[in-house]
């Protein structure tokens, strides 16, 4: 399904059996829904801007959009590249699951107000990011905020690239099982608060104002944690658990 020219819709169901793409098109413009699945899905190649959004892919969606990106109801893809001029929700959606990479930047970023998963993700943002999941979180490229971060996972969160922020930093992992584990740079020019069930493990260094570390198990730190004002840690909230700190150079 190849859209061209000028498009527009109240509303739209878009379904194919092979791709759906607007690369040929100057302008996608959907008032109220627009419901698109296929193998692939792109749209943004010219001016695309929906009310809403549902899309449903076993492959890549890349959508890129001139206005706030709003999904709602039942979203999946194979990966997935969402940009928008505006911020990004996920507020309406009873879900979205992502098996593969997820790659985000908006102006805000607030995903995990239904059930949420990726495989891992990366997001950028000049505002304040909220992301929520229901499984292991995993950050792979460089991330950034400009506003504050927020990370909840039901399981752990692992750190594998940089991740850079303007103002405070939460990172919550699971309430019984999850860990912590920051294998590259976390900066932020607040406090950062590292809070997980099991344990924290830290590889790489980290750089805020405040450092509060709180692990109902072990917490070992292999890296440079700096901070301006207060590192507080804690660990053994559980009755077991201990601090190690190891480092060289």
């Amino acid at each position: 399904l190849d859209l061209v020219g000028v498009n527009t819709a109240g509303s739209a169901d878009l379904d194919s059996t092979a791709a759906v793409s607007d690369a040929g098109a100057t302008s996608v413009d959907i008032t109220g829904l627009l419901d698109v699945s296929g193998t692939e899905i792109t749209l943004g190649s010219g001016t695309f801007n929906a009310g809403t959004t549902t899309f449903n892919s076993a492959g890549l969606v890349t959508i890129s959009e001139d206005s706030s990106l709003d999904l709602i109801g039942v979203n999946t893809a194979g990966s997935a590249d969402l940009d928008s001029t505006a911020a990004v929700s996920d507020a309406g959606a009873t879900s979205v699951g992502i098996t593969g990479l997820l790659d985000v930047s908006g102006t805000e970023i607030t995903l995990g107000s239904g059930t949420f998963n990726a495989g891992s993700l990366t997001f950028n943002s000049v505002g304040a990011v909220n992301i929520v999941e229901d499984s292991a979180m995993l950050v792979s490229g460089p991330s950034s905020a400009g506003s504050g971060l927020d990370l909840v996972a039901a399981d752990d969160v692992t750190l594998d690239s940089t991740v850079t922020v303007v103002g405070d930093v939460s990172i919550i992992a699971g309430t019984t099982t999850g860990g912590i584990d920051v294998n590259a740079k976390l900066n932020g020019s607040g406090a950062i608060l590292l809070d997980a069930a099991d344990e924290i493990t830290i590889d790489a260094a980290i750089d805020p104002t405040t450092v509060t570390l709180t692990a109902d198990d072990d917490i070992t730190v292999n890296a440079a944690v700096v901070a301006t004002d207060l590192i507080t840690v804690s660990a053994g909230e559980d009755g077991s658990g201990g601090f190690t700190l190891t480092l060289s150079g």
